[in-house]
């Protein structure tokens, strides 16, 4: 029972701080149904500790609308900074991207990066 105790105490004493958010998310509208995600990947945890790109497991991309709770659509890869959304209707999403780290089980970041988007559609006027 002891030695339990002592690694829960080490194991906790080890943990890292969560990865800070994503930095400079920016969601634009491309084309008339397709929005670009981009955003910088941190380089510090919430502590200030530095946080390399290896320990990174993936930024999580939610997307929601309608006041709906936001849905998880795809993770990608750190370093690729990118991901565009195609095929949406007209309407306002909210966008968020979450840092997930390495550590077991996986901290992921405290505050989200968000963003709303307002979709809409336009005539384009022929002739």
């Amino acid at each position: 029972m002891f030695w339990k105790w002592l690694l829960a105490i080490l194991f906790w004493w080890f943990r890292k701080a969560p990865p800070s958010p994503v930095k400079k998310f920016k969601v634009k509208v491309k084309h008339m149904t397709n929005v670009n995600l981009s955003w910088k990947d941190p380089t510090t945890r919430e502590d200030g500790s530095a946080l390399d790109a290896t320990e990174i497991a993936g930024i999580e991309l939610s997307m929601s609308t309608g006041g709906a709770p936001p849905t998880k659509f795809t993770t990608v890869a750190a370093g690729v900074q990118t991901f565009t959304v195609v095929d949406l209707a007209p309407g306002t999403y909210d966008f968020s991207a979450d840092v997930v780290d390495t550590q077991v089980p996986p901290k992921v970041s405290a505050e989200a990066a968000q963003r709303r988007r307002n979709l809409v559609m336009r005539k384009i006027p022929q002739g």
